[in-house]
């Protein structure tokens, strides 16, 4: 049928835009992810996927508009909930991406204590300090995940 071919297809765009975002090519992976979309519109991880591909070029605003879709359709979307939280800290919406985070814990603890190390946000935070020298909100969380 129709419809099963345009699923298969759909499948075939993602995985496509997959190994592009392996090989570090987001914007190539972008335009996979928007096809598998057009083929087949009702799956979380072609917008969750899609979301990542903006992330990556810091396209934060966008890429919160298909997480939100992605997690509207799976509210315990355990990646959709992690990227949220990184889209929402990027956009200095601090108390949110906190609760992104804690709704990604609480959906699947081991993948968010694996996503969120502590080295590894802490060298991120660091990352956006050091661009961001006045946010004294990001001096306070990098004190805060130093003596805790």
């Amino acid at each position: 049928s129709a419809v099963h071919a345009s699923e298969s297809e759909a499948r075939e765009f993602n995985i496509a835009g997959m190994k592009e975002l392996a090989k570090g090519n987001s914007e190539e992976g972008e335009k996979f992810f928007r096809m598998a979309l057009k083929y087949d519109p009702h799956h979380k991880r072609y917008y969750n996927n899609l979301a990542v591909s903006l992330m990556k070029r810091g396209r934060y605003d966008e890429a919160e508009k298909y997480l939100r879709v992605s997690i509207s359709m799976d509210r315990n979307y355990t990646k959709a909930l992690a990227n949220m939280a990184v889209v929402l800290f990027h956009q200095r919406r601090y108390f949110d991406s906190y609760r992104y985070y804690l709704r990604s814990k609480s959906s699947d603890p081991y993948y968010a204590d694996q996503r969120f190390k502590k080295e590894r946000v802490v060298s991120k935070l660091k990352d956006i300090s050091a661009k961001n020298p006045g946010d004294d909100d990001i001096k306070g969380i990098l004190e805060y995940l130093d003596n805790n």
